[in-house]
């Protein structure tokens, strides 16, 4: 008798099996990784410029309170924007429909402004900052940017003095 030793066909393709399923297993792994720490990311940048956004507002507040305290309604920020002068069109525009363009990489920077809001205490400027985004898991043709941070905040009226 002759014995040869070897691996049958069956053999090799239940292996090649295993390492495909292993593979593609460690691949999904991969890309869901990916756009998780992308999402994180585009999240923390969102937050950045709604604070940024807030602290636009705050400054203006604390130095030219005549013009803060003219603003009200919804208003888009621009990307070159780290300082705000109230007739600057090209920072601080008055939106049509409440809704912004995209005006920062792949976001849309917008600051709602309610001056003596009641949710507040009546006497303070609401302040909502508002940064949206877009990735490939907004799959919705009316939600282009669907995903969203906003912070909102209570600004006093109080005109500040500032310091000689």
């Amino acid at each position: 008798m002759r014995y040869e030793r070897g691996q049958t066909l069956i053999e090799v393709l239940i292996g090649l099996a295993t390492a495909v399923v292993v593979i593609a297993a460690i691949t999904t792994a991969t890309i869901s990784s990916l756009n998780n720490a992308t999402f994180s990311k585009n999240q923390n940048l969102a937050t950045q410029y709604a604070q940024q956004g807030m602290e636009i507002l705050r400054n203006m507040r604390d130095s030219d309170y005549g013009s803060f305290s003219a603003l009200s309604g919804t208003y888009c920020l621009a990307k070159t924007c780290s300082a705000l002068a109230a007739n600057n069109a090209n920072c601080w525009t008055p939106t049509s429909g409440n809704t912004c363009n995209q005006n920062v990489d792949i976001f849309v920077r917008q600051i709602d402004v309610q001056q003596n809001s009641l949710s507040c205490d009546g006497t303070s400027t609401k302040v909502v900052s508002t940064v949206s985004w877009f990735d490939a898991k907004c799959t919705s043709g009316n939600n282009t940017f669907c995903h969203q941070v906003s912070l909102t905040s209570c600004l006093s009226n109080a005109q500040v003095v500032p310091v000689p």
